[in-house]
């Protein structure tokens, strides 16, 4: 909120940080393993974005933004819905901003509650042994079963 009125009085200027710069955004487009964002710019997309509406760069910025957090989030979603040790888990953390961690979490807490929820106690007809659950009978056979007041008159 400051950045904008000193730049507009001449009293300071906006330099892009270095992960932002193309050296990194070289590395960055070459796959989401190459970069830890966590240890070289933890809120990546936040600041990356304020970045974009301050500066209001050309829209090679914002198509960086969009296209590195599509190609990450991708991982995300592949390795994070499918089954993974603790360290594969910790390995996959340690490269992640704070917004893909944030991400990374609610896709595996949401994969564990569809896992519980898919097995969770069905109803009781739904428990019944297959011999049990009512059928369509032919009509002779329900001929030779007697009926509920044949039978309660025995």
């Amino acid at each position: 909120w400051l950045v904008r009125p000193l730049v507009g009085r001449s009293m300071a200027s906006i330099k892009l940080p270095a992960i932002y710069g193309e050296r990194y955004q070289r590395k960055l487009n070459a796959g989401a393993d190459c970069v830890s964002l966590k240890n070289m710019a933890p809120y990546f997309y936040e600041v990356g974005n304020k970045l974009n509406e301050m500066w209001e760069r050309s829209p090679i910025f914002s198509d960086f933004l969009v296209r590195t957090f599509r190609s990450r989030y991708y991982e995300l979603i592949s390795k994070g819905l499918n089954s993974m040790t603790g360290e594969e888990v910790l390995l996959l953390c340690s490269k992640l901003s704070v917004e893909e961690q944030q991400l990374f979490e609610g896709g595996r807490i949401s994969t564990v509650c569809f896992d519980s929820w898919l097995q969770m106690e069905r109803p009781a007809a739904a428990r019944l042994p297959k011999s049990r659950q009512t059928k369509k009978r032919p009509a002779e056979q329900a001929a030779r079963q007697p009926t509920l007041k044949q039978a309660a008159r025995v």
